[in-house]
C-alpha cells in the first residue's frame, strides 16, 4: 500500500436559486442567438428554389443514405411520403419562420426557456460549475484545484462542508502537463456529475463514473505518485453527502462530492 499524503473531501456547492445576473445573461444570448439565426435564414433562404436547394435536397440526400439496404419497395413509399412532407414545408416555411421570431409565442417560449433554465442552473450547472458573479466555485473546478495543489484552493473551500481530512494538497503531474490536466479533469466532472445528478445518483452510475474519471487522472500521474483507480491508494470518486439544507437548515439534503485521495507510489 503507498503512503497516504493527502485525502480531502469537496462538495458541490448549493444554490436555492439562480442568480439574477446569470439568468439575465441567458435570455441576452439566447435572444442574439435567435435574432442572428433569423437574419441568417433569411439572407440564405429568399425563395422556394432555395428552400429546396439548401434545405430540402440535402436533407433528402441523407435520407437516400440512411435507407440503403432497405427493400426497394419500403424506400420507394418512404421517399414518396417524405417528398410530399417537404412540398408542404416549403409552402409554409417562410410563414412559420416569421410566426417563430416575431409571433407573442416566441416572448412566451423564451420566458418558459428562462424557467427552465432556472431549474437546469439550480440542480446541474450551479452547482458543477459555479458562478462568476458570485465568485462560488463549482465541483468541476474544486477537483482540478485540488489534484493541481492550487495555492487558492482553501479560499474556496466551504466551512463545515468541505474537509482536508489528512496532509497539504499535492500536484499530482509534472509542470508541463498541469493546464491540460485542470481543463481536462474540470470539463469531465461537470459532464459525469451532470450524468450521475440526472440519474439521481444511482450507486451503479456513480460506480462508472468514478472508472472514467480515474481514468483520465492517471493520464497525467507523476511517477512518483500512486496509480488512480477508484477507491485505490490513489483516487478521486464522486460520493454523495448529506448537508444541511441553507433554505431549511433542519433539513438534510443529499450533494454530489468528491474524495480525493493522493498516495507516493510503493518504492520498489
Amino acid at each position: 500500500m503507498g503512503q497516504i499524503k493527502f485525502k480531502a473531501r469537496v462538495i458541490a456547492p448549493y444554490f436555492c436559486k439562480a442568480p439574477v445576473e446569470e439568468v439575465e445573461n441567458w435570455v441576452k444570448n439566447t435572444i442574439a442567438s435567435a435574432e442572428k439565426a433569423y437574419e441568417r435564414s433569411k439572407k440564405i433562404i429568399k425563395t422556394k428554389k432555395d428552400f429546396e436547394e439548401k434545405i430540402a435536397k440535402p436533407s433528402e440526400q441523407g435520407l437516400v443514405k440512411f435507407l440503403d439496404g432497405f427493400p426497394p419497395a419500403v424506400k420507394q413509399r418512404i421517399m414518396f411520403k417524405i417528398r410530399d412532407s417537404q412540398k408542404l414545408a416549403a409552402k409554409r416555411y417562410f410563414q412559420k419562420r416569421d410566426e417563430t421570431y416575431k409571433s407573442p409565442k416566441y416572448s412566451q417560449s423564451i420566458e418558459a426557456g428562462k424557467k427552465q433554465y432556472e431549474e437546469s442552473w439550480v440542480k446541474y450547472l450551479g452547482p458543477l460549475r459555479g458562478s462568476k458573479k458570485t465568485k462560488v466555485k463549482g465541483l468541476g473546478i474544486l477537483g482540478a484545484m485540488t489534484l493541481s495543489a492550487d495555492k487558492d484552493l482553501k479560499k474556496f473551500l466551504k466551512q463545515d462542508i468541505d474537509k482536508i481530512n489528512e496532509g497539504e494538497p499535492i500536484c499530482i503531474t509534472m509542470l508541463e502537463k498541469i493546464s491540460k490536466l485542470r481543463n481536462n479533469v474540470r470539463r469531465l466532472i461537470i459532464r459525469l456529475g451532470g450524468i450521475i445528478i440526472g440519474t439521481e445518483y444511482l450507486p451503479e452510475t456513480i460506480q462508472n463514473k468514478n472508472e472514467e474519471l480515474n481514468q483520465l487522472v492517471e493520464q497525467y500521474r507523476a511517477p512518483e505518485i500512486a496509480p488512480f483507480k477508484p477507491g485505490g491508494d490513489s483516487h478521486i470518486d464522486f460520493v454523495v453527502v448529506e448537508i444541511p439544507n441553507p433554505a431549511k437548515p433542519a433539513e438534510m439534503i443529499k450533494q454530489l462530492g468528491l474524495e480525493i485521495q493522493v498516495s507516493f507510489a510503493r518504492k520498489l
